[in-house]
């Protein structure tokens, strides 16, 4: 009998060990099967957004950061790009004279900025090289330059007249004489040169002249027209001026007179050869004397006539 019952508590023991082991489902809270089940679904979802979301944070950036570029390339484009139609403007001076139509300077210029496609640009355009070649092409410019704007895309041509000091005419053709002695327009090119309202001096040394070129020394140009001023100012009107560059005479006719004065070029005292000429024309008026032929006032501090 005690075997037996052995037996059945054994079989009991067993029963209850598998009935606490293998647990039915159905035993389970369903609020524990709810609870690990959105656990379960949750997880994988937030490892997934994470880098979904920074990965398109970092291409919007990026985008932004490329339309930023774009956008200051194309300003940077506008600002800097440069016109090939230039404007001209002239620089105000004492003489305001400018001996050709500005059209000329400027279709020179525009020629100029056609030539490489680095004028094209405020950065990179050769405004000395055009400087250089409208000084070159045009003696009678004492300035030329190139003013660019930092809204406008026109660059704009600025010139300046080189004063004309004298008309020479010589056995090369009539010139306008700067003040410096060169040439700077002749009457083939510019008709209007014989017009304008300066003194006309005649060589009668066979000068060869060029536009461009050294045609009198500065010396002799000033000392003529410090002449011409200084007698004007005594009411003494220069009526013809000659020069001879081979004698360094220069020979002027006052007040339609029949007889010329003759100055000393070479000494550079315009205004002591003035005076003794002044000097003299008052004491041969007191004598009523008129000299036939001329007036030699070229020795420092002495006159002759005849």
């Amino acid at each position: 009998m005690l075997f037996k019952k052995n037996s059945q508590r054994r079989t009991r023991q067993r029963k209850n060990t598998v009935s606490a082991v293998e647990k039915p489902i159905n035993d389970i809270p369903t609020s524990q099967v709810r609870r690990s089940s959105l656990n379960q679904g949750s997880a994988p979802k937030k490892t997934k957004s994470k880098p979904s979301r920074s990965l398109f944070k970092a291409f919007l950036s990026r985008i932004g950061v490329l339309v930023l570029i774009i956008i200051l390339g194309f300003v940077l484009y506008r600002v800097t790009t440069l016109s090939t139609q230039t404007s001209v403007k002239v620089v105000p001076n004492d003489y305001q004279l400018l001996l050709r139509d500005p059209a000329v300077y400027q279709q020179t210029a525009e020629q100029y900025l056609s030539k490489s496609v680095l004028n094209r640009s405020k950065l990179t355009v050769n405004s000395t090289g055009l400087a250089n070649e409208m000084l070159k092409k045009y003696p009678e410019l004492a300035f030329a330059g190139l003013s660019l704007s930092v809204i406008s895309n026109q660059p704009v041509l600025l010139i300046e007249a080189a004063p004309t000091a004298l008309i020479l005419s010589s056995s090369s053709g009539v010139y306008a004489i700067g003040y410096n002695g060169k040439a700077l327009a002749s009457t083939d090119e510019i008709p209007s040169v014989k017009s304008m309202r300066i003194p006309k001096v005649g060589d009668s040394s066979g000068l060869l002249i060029e536009p461009g070129q050294q045609a009198l020394s500065s010396t002799h140009v000033n000392f003529i027209a410090n002449v011409i001023k200084i007698l004007g100012a005594k009411n003494i009107k220069v009526t013809s001026v000659n020069i001879n560059n081979a004698s360094s005479e220069l020979d002027i006719n006052i007040n339609s007179k029949p007889y010329i004065v003759k100055l000393n070029l070479q000494s550079n005292t315009p205004k002591e050869q003035v005076g003794t000429l002044i000097a003299t024309l008052k004491q041969l008026q007191k004598e009523n004397i008129e000299p036939s032929k001329y007036i030699d006032v070229r020795v420092s501090g002495r006159a002759y006539y005849q």
